[in-house]
């Protein structure tokens, strides 16, 4: 295969996350062809499901309704350990950031909103810093002058 110093960091990524997770990606250049794509799966999926019921008129009953399917979702698949854990995979996809840095990074900020949200404040602070000390360098540097 290509060597992954090769790859951009975008086509790295795909290919972890079909390597670790099972998961197919499939690359659209538009979100035109994008939405063809999922019109495409989606007909499938419904061919598939309209067979198997053929085959089995019972299955109706066995399918979940969506409000029981988030109910599961929100109480079983998202828990907080679960939303650290892909917050330091995906801190772990820039270069540079090992397991370490991403781990002390999700200790503080455990998702990526999160992060963001730090990182938004930090900014501010700095910047209103910023603001302050070239006023005041203004000012004395003025004064200095007079």
């Amino acid at each position: 295969g290509v060597p992954q110093s090769e790859l951009s960091s975008v086509e790295q990524a795909m290919v972890e996350t079909e390597a670790r997770d099972g998961f197919f990606v499939y690359v659209t250049n538009a979100k035109r062809q994008t939405l063809r794509t999922l019109i495409g799966w989606t007909y499938q999926i419904r061919q598939w499901i309209e067979q198997e019921l053929e085959k089995d008129s019972e299955m109706i009953d066995k399918l979940a309704t969506f409000q029981l399917f988030q109910q599961f979702k929100k109480s079983t698949l998202v828990d907080n350990m679960e939303k650290r854990v892909k917050t330091m995979e995906m801190l772990m996809q820039i270069p540079g950031c090992s397991e370490k840095d991403a781990f002390y990074i999700t200790e503080k900020y455990e998702t990526i909103r999160q992060l963001i949200d730090g990182f938004n404040r930090c900014k501010a602070r700095y910047d209103g810093n910023r603001n302050r000390n070239i006023q005041w360098k203004c000012i004395n540097t003025n004064c200095d002058k007079g």
